[in-house]
């Protein structure tokens, strides 16, 4: 491992084109900060760690990776992938996830509310206990060509 970055804030940082494999990020606060196009899949997962406020993170790259309780507030996600990640208990609320990948996802007891263009196969993915708004019903429905009247 060549970097460790342990109880720290990045605010308003640029990440765009960065490569992060063996990067450790422990108990990491990003905000405001663009992410765009970011692998996480090659982070040291040893004690991950991390938040993000009011980042961008579009086609960001989590597959696999193990990311319980992380908090995604008001963050563009547009397209990012999601594959195989453990998700529970994550808050993904206010975010926009137009394009989002879910797939076989741990999404137990996520936190949705106020989320944007959520398109959740619930078959493909745990959600059970997920929070969402009443109005994301329609959007999480869309797959199963439901005819509403």
């Amino acid at each position: 491992m060549d970097v460790v970055f342990e109880e720290c804030t990045f605010h308003s940082c640029n990440f765009v084109g960065s490569f992060l494999s063996d990067v450790a990020f422990r108990k990491v606060d990003w905000i405001a900060c663009k992410l765009t196009g970011i692998s996480f899949e090659q982070v040291n997962k040893l004690g991950l760690e991390m938040s993000f406020d009011a980042c961008v993170m579009d086609y960001a790259i989590f597959y696999q990776l193990n990311m319980p309780r992380t908090k995604f507030k008001n963050v563009s996600l547009i397209g990012a992938d999601f594959t195989e990640a453990d998700l529970k208990a994550a808050t993904l609320q206010n975010s926009d996830l137009k394009k989002a990948i879910f797939k076989r996802t741990n999404l137990e007891k996520c936190d949705f509310r106020g989320a944007k263009h959520i398109q959740i196969n619930l078959n493909e993915n745990r959600v059970k206990g997920a929070l969402f708004n009443r109005d994301q019903a329609l959007e999480l429905l869309q797959g199963f060509q439901l005819d509403f009247r």
